[in-house]
């Protein structure tokens, strides 16, 4: 059976009422791991921190704290991260934000714009209505691209399911509030481009003008974008060459280039933070450096374990099974073309990421790993179907299989702990609490504890001396200390006068102790 991309195969949202269905099923099951979820990592509060603290009245993105100065938890909590009402629908003052961070705008603008329609809600509600719309899309893309790949509707749905609840994709796709959802549907969205429009065909307005549209969403969304953008305009430019395609190629360079420029003028600050920024220097230095193996091995491991749920190589090696016995039985051949367009440029992406991202996350290849997924079960669902019309439901018993194997871990951005730390503060809530911190970047991970304090102090380390008169004495009282300077914590007894210490927990960069 010869492959073909143009089968006249009906599309799964024929039929609004299985659409709506399977839709509000995964919303529900987003929804459970929302409902679990309990803490957050430093990144997501920044996330609400750019998208709605106003730069105007503060004239800083960042943290501000007096030394000294008694602060209510809860305030404390509402000045930095949630919307005021007199700040809502205010774009302008995000892309002030975005000009001081290093992040593009595009993400903080749906998360600015949900918060001002609900701006009383909590940050998680306000996160999830933002991130599970955006799964949803990610998911029926998914569908559609299986389906492009000559797959049944019905395994479509079920593969891109397995790989939509899989761990990897919860973690940081659903109960993670960063861009990289939002990432995925513009890598997605420019694979259906290029598989639909293939490159030996002519080109048209359409193309151009979704190859554009695609291309800008992804820029102003993450620059991560522009490294997988280049490697698949790449392969779809040789093919394209391959092919002949003289003008098609040309035009498809000039609306590269126009997207850049058009990119550039909606937002100038790009240029500041892809070569003169903190983090885009940094990028460049890890470019320049020579541990690629163990960072490329630790990406592998993350793959692995949360997208494949470690049985990747049982993936590759019954697909390499199967590709020997098709060959040795003469059997025609598959074109390649699909899913060298979605696998490699994933491939290449993911070396480049390894190379050059500050942390070694997961998340900062995720937004590929549906294409990855997606190309290497269509490929196993086609080799196997070679053998019988059955043999598909051997490969889907296998994706479930990988589903439930994902979950060997509790996925990390749950934070299951943080209510036990939120519960025993807000017992104390009312003892006097101080924070002795070294850096102040290092306060933010600490918001919610911080929150549930109604009278709390910052005090930084190198200044206890000139300060430590702010601190009450022989009182009980909560303590903040960096968890670096443990030692710190018997000159504050020392001063108060207090004699007992408890360890109540380590979060963030610190350890909370209960003094008396």
């Amino acid at each position: 059976m010869q492959f073909d991309l143009n089968k006249n195969n009906k599309p799964i949202s024929s039929s609004w009422f299985h659409v709506l269905s399977i839709s509000v099923l995964l919303i529900l099951i987003f929804l459970l791991f929302g409902k679990l979820k309990s803490g957050y990592h430093m990144d997501e509060y920044l996330t609400f921190n750019l998208s709605n603290h106003s730069f105007k009245s503060t004239g800083r993105i960042s943290l501000f704290i007096e030394e000294g100065v008694s602060y209510n938890g809860q305030e404390f909590w509402d000045t930095f991260l949630t919307l005021k009402k007199n700040n809502r629908f205010d774009y302008p003052n995000v892309w002030v934000n975005q000009e001081h961070d290093v992040h593009p705008p595009l993400f903080y603008v749906l998360i600015h714009t949900v918060s001002s329609l609900f701006p009383q809600i909590s940050l998680k509600k306000v996160g999830l209505l933002t991130n599970i719309p955006l799964a949803l899309i990610v998911f029926w893309q998914l569908v559609y691209i299986f389906e492009r790949l000559d797959l049944r509707k019905k395994t479509a749905v079920l593969l891109a399911a397995a790989f939509i609840l899989s761990s990897g994709f919860i973690n940081n796709n659903i109960i993670f509030f960063r861009m990289y959802t939002l990432m995925s549907i513009w890598v997605n969205f420019l694979m259906m481009i290029f598989l639909k429009y293939r490159a030996e065909s002519k080109g048209c307005i359409r193309y151009y003008s979704l190859l554009g549209t695609v291309l800008i969403g992804g820029i102003l969304t993450q620059y991560y974008f522009l490294i997988y953008a280049f490697f698949a305009c790449l392969v779809y430019a040789v093919y394209t060459a391959r092919s002949h395609n003289w003008k098609k190629l040309i035009l498809s360079i000039i609306t590269v280039a126009v997207s850049g420029i058009l990119s550039y003028l909606i937002f100038p600050g790009m240029k500041y933070h892809i070569f003169e920024s903190y983090r885009g220097k940094q990028a460049f230095e890890n470019a320049a450096s020579s541990d690629i193996i163990f960072k490329l091995w630790a990406y592998l491991g993350f793959i692995n374990s949360d997208i494949f749920g470690g049985l990747f190589v049982v993936l590759l090696s019954v697909m390499i099974c199967l590709a020997i016995v098709l060959t040795g039985k003469k059997k025609s051949e598959l074109t390649l073309y699909p899913y060298v367009l979605l696998v490699l440029p994933v491939c290449m992406y993911v070396i480049v990421i390894a190379k050059v991202s500050p942390y070694l996350e997961l998340r900062y290849c995720i937004s590929g790993m549906g294409l990855l997924y997606a190309g290497i079960f269509s490929l196993l669902v086609k080799l196997s179907d070679r053998f019988s019309e059955n043999a598909h439901r051997y490969i889907l018993i296998l994706a479930m299989i990988i589903l439930f194997s994902s979950y060997r871990s509790i996925p990390s951005n749950l934070y299951p702990k943080e209510k036990d730390y939120v519960s025993v503060l807000h017992e104390n809530s009312s003892l006097p609490c101080i924070y002795l911190y070294k850096d102040r970047w290092k306060i933010t991970p600490n918001m919610s504890e911080i929150r549930q304090m109604d009278d709390i102090i910052f005090i930084k380390t190198d200044n206890w001396e000139k300060n430590k008169s702010y601190v009450v004495q022989n009182e009980p009282m909560i303590v903040f200390i960096d968890s670096n300077n443990k030692s710190m914590i018997n000159t504050v007894m020392e001063y108060t006068g207090l004699k007992n210490s408890e360890v109540l927990f380590t979060s963030g960069y610190v350890t909370v102790y209960s003094l008396s």
